[in-house]
């Protein structure tokens, strides 16, 4: 069954889809190389599911870029800033009751209508896969060629328009009326449309109401009857050969089964009635409903005497009051427990409620505030700061090693020092380790480790000490 299936994405640097070049050679199943970046993509050895692909020209263009590897590889060369968008790629469901051949005629007539007769460049690859998923990919270039058709314009006029919603909006739009003026050719009943179910929903019943035969309405209510339900989401090819990607669609598949069977039940229940019957309850449903509205109450409260003055009753009023008439009116009740004694209150001391302004003065005030603080702190500079950096502009240099500012003295005596024609003075150099100018005496091998003492000093003049009371 043919089904609506139109995704939109944009080959970009700043995506995950960043690569042209590689796109192409996936959806082409062929091998490229990207000249840009010297990357190679080989998908030539997984080309069984590719039926058809092609590369389909404007008018003005060059025979020169029917061929996948140029066409992709000038869209990288000219393409060369760090956030250009590439290429923009489209996923779109084919129908199943056409043959591949009749696919490929929906797909050429769609790009030659909507997008190579706007100026772009279009790389399409028609994939059936095992799983009877029949699908086309498109790649679109986002930059129209010259009036000679050499080479890319250099200003992008037509590929700017296409980034509007509203032109992604016909692009979807086209797809669902090209595919269904094929089908209406080869005499299929199925119909696609690019709308949400909701809205199609909505669009049957408002049909419904305005129906004048039995046929049409039961046509258009068991439209709406089969439309109510959620739609067909999206299933992976990475899971949908997995169990649970099967029970998904089955699952899928079995509710939608279901409400067109309960939508031709309901065609045929509407059609079995009389027509008589059918026109004229369907056209007076709504005179025919009667809205029951409770009567006007007759009980009043009892009355309660006032603050001020005991002896007076005040007057008191119903605390509903339904009309006679069909308007829905709103309950007044009330909402306090002092609602009493502030409609006894004087009135010069009763609250009164004041609209409250939007502050748009308030804010163009303090805008205008900010505003001038800024351009007198640009006026007014602080010269304390402006002398303290000339200061530090004449006396200080950004050592790029040390990774801070230095003295400009010794900046300039490092960078004289290590001058390649630079000879130091005698009182630069120095000497590491130190070596004593003046010759040693030689140790003599035969000493021992440790030196005895002289005579000389032995004996000793300095009188003993002695232990006290000895």
């Amino acid at each position: 069954m043919a089904i609506y299936s139109f995704q939109c994405k944009v080959v970009a640097r700043t995506k995950r889809l960043n690569n042209a070049v590689a796109h192409a050679a996936y959806i082409n199943r062929i091998d490229l190389d990207n000249n840009r970046d010297g990357s190679k993509w080989r998908y030539g050895h997984s080309n069984e599911d590719v039926y058809k692909s092609a590369v389909l020209l404007p008018d003005n263009a060059d025979k020169k870029f029917s061929d996948p590897a140029y066409l992709w590889n000038e869209v990288e060369k000219k393409e060369n800033r760090s956030n250009s968008r590439l290429a923009r790629s489209f996923i779109i469901a084919l129908p199943n009751e056409m043959t591949p051949e009749q696919n490929k005629n929906l797909i050429e007539d769609y790009i030659k209508t909507h997008m190579t007769s706007k100026g772009m460049i279009v790389n399409y690859a028609i994939h059936i896969d095992d799983t009877n998923n029949v699908h086309a990919h498109l790649m679109s270039t986002t930059r129209e060629l010259d009036p000679n058709g050499l080479e890319f314009a250099k200003k992008n006029v037509i590929g700017r328009a296409w980034n509007d919603d509203d032109f992604l909006e016909g692009l979807r739009k086209g797809w669902a009326d090209t595919a269904n003026t094929h089908l209406a050719k080869l005499d299929h009943q199925v119909r696609i449309d690019h709308r949400t179910l909701s809205v199609q929903r909505d669009e049957a019943l408002d049909q419904f109401e305005k129906a004048t035969t039995a046929e049409a309405k039961a046509e258009a209510l068991s439209r709406a009857v089969s439309l109510d339900r959620p739609a067909i989401q999206r299933i992976w090819r990475s899971k949908l050969n997995t169990e649970e990607g099967r029970a998904l669609r089955e699952a899928q598949q079995s509710i939608r089964d279901e409400q067109l069977i309960l939508a031709v039940e309901t065609k045929k229940s509407i059609l079995s009635l009389p027509q008589k019957i059918i026109i004229n309850n369907f056209e007076n449903v709504e005179s025919s409903i009667v809205i029951e509205r409770p009567s006007k109450p007759d009980t009043r409260r009892i009355g309660v005497k006032s603050y001020r003055d005991k002896t007076k009753v005040r007057k008191v009023k119903t605390v509903s009051d339904i009309p006679d008439s069909d308007v829905n009116t709103i309950l007044k009740t009330s909402f306090s427990k002092n609602n009493g004694a502030s409609k006894s209150a004087p009135d010069k001391i009763k609250k009164r409620a004041t609209q409250h302004p939007n502050n748009i003065f308030k804010r163009f005030t303090l805008m205008v505030v900010e505003i001038v603080k800024y351009v007198w702190s640009k006026k007014t500079q602080n010269n304390i700061d402006r002398d303290h950096d000339k200061r530090v502009a004449e006396n200080y240099v950004f050592d790029e090693v040390l990774g801070r500012h230095i003295a400009r003295s010794e900046y300039e005596k490092q960078a004289k020092f290590n001058q390649d024609d630079y000879k130091p003075t005698h009182d630069e150099i120095r000497r590491f380790p130190s070596r004593p100018k003046n010759e040693q005496a030689k140790d003599d091998i035969g000493m021992d480790l440790t030196s005895s003492i002289p005579p000389e000093r032995s004996i000793s003049n300095n009188p003993r000490l002695r232990p006290p009371r000895h």
